[in-house]
C-alpha cells in the first residue's frame, strides 16, 4: 500500500472521528418537535394496548402519509431492553445507518483499497453539516437516513447478487420506514426486466403487491390538492429541492444546482445509457429523483426556511454521490485504464477539492445559524418544566405553549419510561462555592438581559431567564455564573453551559451568544434579589459591572378556585390596535394551567375575558380574568383552569388556539386585543 493510500485512508478515519464528535453534541437524550408526535405520543398509546391485535394496528397506525413501523419497532426495542426511551440512542442509531450506507456506495462504486483516495469525495459529500438538522431529530434520522439505508441495500442485493429473499425482506422495512420506500416497487420490477431475470421478477412482484395491500389497509389520504397549480409549484420547488446539496447557501444557489443535476441525470440516463450497465446506482438515481417529485408535489412550501431543510437535503446528497460514482465508473476508471493519467488526476484532484470546499463551507454556514438552532431547542427544553416560551419569533409568529405533546411526556417521566434529568441539567443553576476574594475585577463583555419568566405564577417552581452575551464564544474554555444577592448575603450559581464541540474546532469573535437558565425558587429566601454575573476564564474569576434586581410573587393563593370556560355568544368585537396588551407567562403542571396577562391602562379597569380562537377562527370560547393587584407587577390579570376543564370543555378535542383579550367597561361593546400568542391543548 503507497504512501498516497495510506494518507488517503487515515484522512478518511480521522475525518469521521472528528465529524462524529461534534456531531455527538447533537445527540441529545429529549424530544424535539416532531419527536413528540411520532415517538412519545406512540409510546403513550402502546402502554395503553391490550393483546397482540392492538399491538400490530398500533405499529400499522399513520403518521400523516407515512406508516413508520421501523421506527415504532427501535423505540420499542430501546423500551425493552433498557426499559426507558432514550432519545440519544434513537438519534445515533438512524445516524449509524446512514453512514453504513458508505460501505455499500464502496461496493457499488468497485473501489479499492490499493486507491482508497478515489473514493474520499463519497464520504466528503455524504457526512456533511448541510444536513445536521436530521441528527437531532430522532424521528426523522430514523425514518430519512434508515429509509435510505433500506433502499441502498434492497437494490444492492436485487442486482447485485443472487440473493431474491433478503432484498424482498429489505423492500418490506423500506417501505415501512418511510413513504418514498415504496418507489422500491416499481424500480425493482423495471429494473429486473431489463436485466431479464424473471424468476426474481415473479416473486419481487408477488411480494411488492403483498406489501402495498398492507400499506394501503384503511390508509387515510392526505388534503394535498391535485389540479393545475401542481405543475407551476413542481417546476418551482423541484430544482430547489434537487439542488439541496447547496445546503444552507440560498435558494437560487440550489436552483442552479438543481438544474445541474437535472442535466447530469438526462446526461448518465438517457446519453450514456447507464441502466444498462449500472442497473444498480441508475435506480438509485431515479429514487432519489422519484422522492423529490413526491415531497414537490405534496408539500405546499415556499418558503427558504421549509424548502432547506436538512430532511430534504439529505436526498440530494445522495443524488450526487451517484452522479460522482457514475462519473468513476464510466469516465476515470477508464482513462487510467488508458493511461491518460494527467487527464484523470487532474480531473479527480479538482472534484477532491471541490467537495473539500463544500465541507468547509457548510462546517462554516452551520456555525452561523448553531446559535439559532440551539436557541430553539433550549425553548424546547424550557417548555418541558412546563414554562412558556417564545418560538418562531423570526416568522413572525409567536408560540407561547406550555409544551406541545407535554401530557404524553408527563405519562412517560410518571412511569419511569422517560428520564428527564438531563433536560434539568442543562436548564438548571449549580449552586457553587467561590471566595468573594478571587474575584479579580470586572469583565468587558456586555450582557444583555432577553426575558425573565416564571416570576408572577408561584405554582411555577422556577424563574427562568434568557440573555445574551457578547464575545463569549471566542475562548470555547470560558464559563459563567451568577451573583445572587438577598438580605446582604451573596449566593454563588454555576450556569449550565455546554461547551459546544463546534466551537472547539473553530471558535467565534465578535459573536453573539444566547443562553438561558433557570433558578430554582427554593434557592431563594425571600420575593426580591440582585442578580449579576462572573465569567471563569483561563482558571480566573471575573465579574459583570452592573446588576439586575428581580421581583417575584412567593403568594400562594390558598382559596384557589378554577375558572370555567364560557360561551358568551357575543358578536365579533371590534378591533383595537392602539392599546396592546400582551401575554406576560404561563406554567402548566400537568393538572392546572394558569396564564398571566399584562393589561393597558385601558382594560385594567374593565372586565377582561382571555379569548381562544381556533386557527381557523371558526371557534371562540371565554374565560374570565381576575386582576392581581397584589402581586408583584401592576395591571397583571391572571386565569387558572384545571385540565379535566379543558378536556371536558373541548370535549378530547386536541388543537392550537389563537389567544386574544376582549374587555369592555359597564354597558359598552366588547373590544378585542390580539396577543400575538398561541395555545396548545393535547389530551390523552
Amino acid at each position: 500500500m503507497d504512501k498516497l493510500n495510506k494518507l488517503s485512508i487515515a484522512f478518511f478515519l480521522c475525518f469521521l472521528a472528528i465529524n462524529v464528535f461534534i456531531f455527538s453534541d447533537i445527540f441529545i437524550n429529549f424530544p424535539l418537535l416532531d419527536d413528540f408526535g411520532a415517538i412519545v405520543n406512540f409510546q403513550v398509546d402502546y402502554l395503553k394496548t391490550s393483546g397482540f391485535k392492538e399491538t400490530l394496528q398500533l405499529l400499522f397506525s399513520q403518521n400523516n402519509d407515512f406508516r413508520l413501523v421501523v421506527l415504532k419497532l427501535f423505540v420499542l426495542s430501546d423500551y425493552y431492553l433498557i426499559g426507558q426511551i432514550n432519545f440519544q440512542h434513537l438519534r445515533l442509531i438512524g445516524f449509524l445507518f446512514f453512514l453504513s450506507t458508505l460501505f455499500f456506495f464502496f461496493k457499488l462504486g468497485k473501489f479499492q483499497l490499493s486507491r482508497f483516495c478515489y473514493f474520499l469525495p463519497v464520504p466528503l459529500l455524504m457526512i456533511s453539516f448541510a444536513y445536521a438538522e436530521i441528527n437531532g431529530l430522532a424521528m426523522e434520522s430514523l425514518s430519512h437516513f434508515v429509509v435510505i439505508f433500506f433502499v441502498i441495500t434492497s437494490l444492492y442485493y436485487l442486482f447485485e447478487t443472487k440473493h431474491i429473499v433478503l432484498p424482498i425482506i429489505l423492500l418490506f422495512f423500506g417501505i415501512f420506514s418511510n413513504g418514498n420506500g415504496l418507489l422500491l416497487v416499481p424500480l425493482g420490477i423495471v429494473g429486473l426486466i431489463i436485466t431479464k431475470d424473471y424468476k426474481k421478477l415473479t416473486l419481487w412482484t408477488v411480494f411488492s403487491i403483498v406489501a402495498i395491500i398492507i400499506f394501503f389497509i384503511d390508509y387515510e389520504k392526505g388534503n394535498t390538492p391535485f389540479d393545475a397549480s401542481i405543475f407551476k409549484r413542481l417546476a418551482y420547488v423541484f430544482p430547489i429541492y434537487l439542488g439541496g446539496i447547496g445546503g444552507l447557501e440560498s435558494i437560487k444557489i440550489n436552483q442552479i444546482l438543481g438544474i445541474l443535476g437535472i442535466l447530469l441525470s438526462i446526461y448518465f440516463l438517457i446519453f450514456k445509457k447507464s441502466y444498462q450497465s449500472h442497473i444498480t446506482l441508475s435506480a438509485l438515481l431515479l429514487f432519489f429523483l422519484g422522492t423529490y417529485l413526491l415531497i414537490s408535489s405534496k408539500r405546499q412550501y415556499t418558503d427558504s426556511i421549509a424548502l432547506l431543510r436538512g430532511a430534504y437535503l439529505i436526498n440530494s446528497v445522495c443524488i450526487f454521490v451517484v452522479f460522482y460514482i457514475l462519473f468513476y465508473k464510466i469516465h476515470l476508471k477508464n482513462w487510467n485504464k488508458s493511461k491518460n493519467y494527467k487527464l484523470s488526476n487532474w480531473v479527480f484532484l479538482s472534484i477532491l477539492f471541490l467537495t473539500l470546499i463544500y465541507q468547509a463551507r457548510n462546517y462554516t454556514k452551520w456555525i452561523q445559524i448553531f446559535g439559532y438552532q440551539k436557541r430553539s431547542i433550549q425553548s424546547v427544553l424550557v417548555m418541558i418544566t412546563g414554562n412558556t416560551k417564545q418560538l418562531y419569533l423570526d416568522e413572525g409568529t409567536i408560540h407561547n405553549i406550555p409544551l406541545n405533546m407535554r401530557p404524553g411526556l408527563d405519562t412517560l417521566i410518571k412511569k419511569g419510561i422517560f428520564d428527564n434529568s438531563d433536560v434539568l441539567k442543562t436548564l438548571l443553576v449549580k449552586p457553587m462555592d467561590i471566595n468573594h476574594k478571587d474575584i479579580l475585577g470586572d469583565f468587558d463583555n456586555k450582557i444583555d438581559i432577553i426575558s425573565i419568566d416564571g416570576t408572577q405564577i408561584p405554582d411555577n417552581p422556577y424563574i427562568t431567564i434568557n440573555a445574551k452575551i457578547n464575545g463569549y464564544l471566542k475562548n470555547p474554555s470560558n464559563g459563567l455564573g451568577l451573583i445572587c444577592l438577598q438580605n446582604g448575603e451573596k449566593t454563588y450559581y454555576e450556569l449550565p453551559l455546554k461547551n459546544d464541540k463546534l466551537f472547539h474546532v473553530k471558535p467565534l469573535k465578535g459573536r453573539d451568544f444566547y443562553f438561558e437558565y433557570m433558578i430554582p425558587k427554593r434557592f431563594l429566601k425571600n420575593n426580591s434579589f440582585e442578580m449579576s454575573f462572573l465569567m471563569f476564564q483561563n482558571r480566573k474569576i471575573y465579574q459583570s459591572k452592573g446588576t439586575q434586581k428581580i421581583n417575584w410573587n412567593n403568594q400562594n393563593n390558598t382559596n384557589l378556585t378554577f375558572s370555567k370556560f364560557l360561551n358568551l355568544n357575543i358578536m365579533e368585537p371590534a378591533l383595537d390596535t392602539l392599546q396592546k396588551p400582551q401575554f406576560f407567562e404561563a406554567f402548566y403542571n400537568g393538572e392546572k394551567h394558569e396564564i398571566v396577562v399584562h393589561l393597558d391602562t385601558v382594560q385594567n379597569e374593565n372586565i377582561n375575558y382571555l379569548q381562544f380562537s381556533d386557527t381557523e377562527s371558526l371557534n371562540t370560547f371565554q374565560i374570565e380574568l381576575t386582576h392581581l393587584k397584589e402581586r408583584a407587577e401592576k395591571n397583571l390579570a391572571s386565569v387558572i383552569f384545571s385540565q379535566n376543564e379543558a378536556k371536558s370543555f373541548l370535549k378530547n378535542r386536541n388543537g392550537l388556539f389563537k389567544l386574544s383579550l376582549i374587555s369592555k367597561k359597564g354597558e359598552e361593546e366588547f373590544k378585542t386585543y390580539p396577543l400575538k400568542s398561541l395555545y396548545y391543548f393535547k389530551f390523552y
